[in-house]
């Protein structure tokens, strides 16, 4: 129960666009822009846009359906705006899938990178045959937006035709337009969950971590990227969290304070996993393989799953202690640092 509120906040992007009623027709017989900058044509490719709706009390909240001529397949188009957390994308992904009746351990889950210009937006899609039709969910993390395109192929022997499609129709999109016309700065606020408060050594374990996904990002990322929000699908950004946990390097004046059992238990169950040699196996395990991994790394996932069933923890390691949230100054990137 104490993370229930928490945890309501980080994944309430989606709940919070399905909670507002889509009860506004627009009337448009052409490419509409929307306030974010972005185009939602008439026509893709072999789809022609059949409905375009909004709220009546938040029109920033836009839906967009097509379909072909012969009425076999569909395609929408969603956006809504972003709560700017380090978890929205892997969050809105897993509820979404989870609407059409799937885990994601039951689809074939594929995180990447949108690139554009000077600007990197990252992306999760998944697919998966549903009763006689096959469904690609693609979600792209684009700055204070977040895009949402559903394709469903009437017929699942079809799906392979459409694979090149799914790939290139979002170039007609352009969410790269989104991000650059108001882009994210660099600076982020960092809100601490009930249970890092529990002692002092969790409180500072839990500040160290921030501090080192912050210091990753920085060394890491630069602002175009940046720009489209927190980079959360890169595997060694959680990575670094993990470890500073137990790494207090960063803190400027480290104590050993006292914990409870609760929290020694939880730090050490980090070292043990650190020591393993299976870190990367962990987050990715962790988070269903919606991480993208390091260059040229070869994950032993068969070493990993023995290695779990010869160290069995008895604590939860899926609790948060904080979520990192974007600020929404507005900046300028001709004059950011890079």
């Amino acid at each position: 129960m104490k993370y229930k509120i928490f945890l309501a906040f980080i994944f309430s992007i989606f709940s919070f666009a399905q909670e507002v009623k889509l009860n506004k027709k627009i009337k448009s017989d052409s490419d509409f822009l929307h306030l974010s900058g972005l185009v939602i044509p008439k026509n893709i490719d072999i789809f022609d846009r059949n409905t375009l709706i909004t709220s009546s009390k938040n029109d920033s909240v836009i839906s967009a359906n097509y379909q072909d001529k012969n009425k076999e397949n569909n395609l929408s188009i969603f956006l809504v705006p972003s709560v700017l957390n380090e978890f929205e994308l892997l969050g809105a992904f897993k509820n979404e899938n989870a609407r059409e009746g799937f885990l994601l351990s039951e689809t074939i889950v594929k995180p990447s990178q949108y690139k554009k210009g000077k600007f990197i937006l990252q992306e999760l899609s998944s697919d998966f045959d549903k009763n006689e039709q096959h469904i690609n969910i693609n979600i792209i993390k684009a700055g204070r937006w977040i895009l949402l395109t559903k394709l469903i192929i009437g017929k699942k022997e079809n799906a392979n035709n459409f694979v090149e499609f799914s790939k290139n129709f979002k170039d007609i999109l352009r969410p790269e337009n989104i991000v650059e016309k108001v882009p994210l700065s660099r600076l982020s606020n960092i809100h601490y969950s009930r249970a890092s408060f529990r002692d002092s050594l969790m409180l500072q374990s839990t500040m160290s971590s921030a501090t080192h996904k912050m210091k990753w990002i920085y060394e890491n990322v630069n602002k175009y990227e940046r720009a489209a929000g927190i980079p959360e699908l890169y595997l060694d950004y959680h990575k670094a969290g993990l470890v500073g946990f137990i790494d207090y390097s960063l803190m400027k004046k480290p104590k050993t304070p006292k914990g409870t059992q609760l929290t020694y238990d939880y730090l050490n169950a980090i070292k043990k996993i650190k020591e393993s040699g299976f870190l990367n196996e962990f987050l990715m395990s962790k988070y269903h393989n919606c991480l993208i991994g390091p260059k040229d790394y070869i994950f032993n996932f068969d070493g990993y799953e023995k290695w779990k069933s010869e160290n069995k923890f008895d604590i939860n390691m899926d609790d948060l202690y904080y979520v990192i949230v974007n600020s929404k100054k507005l900046i300028d990137l001709s004059k950011e640092e890079n």
